[in-house]
């Protein structure tokens, strides 16, 4: 293959890759907190408020056998201080009711 061809490729490819890898557009706050079934990876996402995140894992540990969650409290591009505060929150109104089961 000469260069000229190789580099053709390479171009090629990367305008596939942009197409097809190209991340989709987060919906706004208000959207994703009434929308039903959201998944990142297909890991399901709870966003909300404090009694929304508890009906959340109340419905998902009802439905499945999971004794533990893994949260991920900071999306991309979502600055530092809001991610502690919801995880400060989280802390606050969430795991207390969780301590009793």
């Amino acid at each position: 293959m000469s260069l000229y061809d190789l580099r053709f490729k390479e171009a090629d490819d990367m305008r596939w890759g942009s197409e097809v890898m190209s991340a989709p557009e987060v919906p706004p706050i208000e959207k994703l907190r009434h929308a039903k079934d959201i998944s990142f990876f297909q890991a399901p996402l709870i966003v909300g408020t404090p009694d929304d995140a508890i009906a959340e894992i109340e419905r998902y540990t009802a439905q499945t056998r999971c004794t533990h969650l893994s949260m991920w409290m900071q999306m991309a591009g979502m600055p530092a201080e809001k991610a502690r505060k919801s995880m400060a929150l989280f802390a606050k109104e969430v795991m207390p009711h969780f301590r009793k089961h």
